[in-house]
Parts: C-alpha cells; structure tokens; sequence
C-alpha cells in the first residue's frame, strides 16, 4: 500500500508499507521529479479560447529565417492545453517545420508567446478534434481540419523554458 504524505513539485514523500511475512516494515523514500512546463497564463487563454486564429512562427533551423502562418488552436479549458492542426496534415510546411525543430512561437494581436510543440497523444487528438468541432461548428471550412489523414499533424503547444 502507497500512501502519499506530503505533495509538492520538486519532492514527494511516499511512505512504503511492505509486508516481508514477519510483520509490517515501515519506510520512507524521496522522489524527485523535473519540473513540468508551466502552463500559459490565464489571460492569455481566454484570448486563445475567443481568437478565431493565430500566427505560428516557425523555423527550418535554429539560425533560419522566420516563418508565420495563420492557423486555427483549440483551448481545453478545464486543463489549458493549446491544440494546433495543420489542415494539411503531415504535409502542410508549418507542421513538417515544428517536427523538425519544436521550438517556436505564437502570436495573437499584440501578444508573443515563445512555444515549443509536442505532438499530440491519440486522446489528445480526439481532445483536439472534438474542441475544434465545438470552435468551428459554423465555419463551411471545418470538415477539411477533422480529415482522418490530418489528425496525426496535431501538436499540443506549451510554454517554452529557455
């Protein structure tokens, strides 16, 4: 039986009890654990949440010039993940960009936010497929970005720590 004592980002205390056949042996471990990217500022997704699109800055390379393209991101609001698609799929330029080299940004009007994009898991997707349909239900070009072939090019955009 495990049972968490203490919680806390960088330290958790798990007391051990383990039974040996002679009685019960208790015990204490420490776990560390790396810190977890922060998540966007609340402001900032409530922004995402109204925007009907952003800019993604992309590079082919760290040194390369800078590439912005308007594309469409979905909020879960219960957790504040950040959802892009490319609706082009796998070959659409900004997402085979952001595969190569994750670190990019993100603009919205007057605000930048420096990003880095992991793709999304297969429940992130469905997340993702679903917060798009609800963003976009009236929009004639919703279909095209809930293409089968699209959905892999999905990532989960979260803060940059440079």
């Amino acid at each position: 039986m495990t049972q968490v004592l203490e919680k806390n980002p960088e330290l958790i205390a798990i007391q051990l009890r383990t039974y040996t056949g002679r009685g019960i042996v208790m015990g204490r471990a420490r776990c560390s654990f790396a810190q977890m990217p922060t998540s966007f500022p609340p402001s900032l997704l409530r922004r995402l949440t109204r925007a009907y699109s952003i800019k993604i800055e992309t590079r082919d390379q760290p040194d390369a010039p800078l590439h912005r393209t308007t594309i469409w991101v979905a909020v879960d609001e219960a957790t504040g993940a950040v959802y892009v698609r490319s609706v082009r799929g796998p070959r659409g330029n900004w997402y085979r960009r952001l595969l190569d080299n994750p670190e990019g940004g993100m603009a919205l009007s007057d605000a930048h936010v420096d990003v880095k994009a992991v793709p999304a898991s297969q429940d992130e997707i469905v997340l993702a497929s679903d917060l798009f349909r609800r963003k976009y239900a009236n929009d004639q070009h919703m279909l095209a970005i809930q293409r089968p072939e699209v959905l892999p090019a999905t990532f989960h955009l979260v803060p940059r720590e440079d």
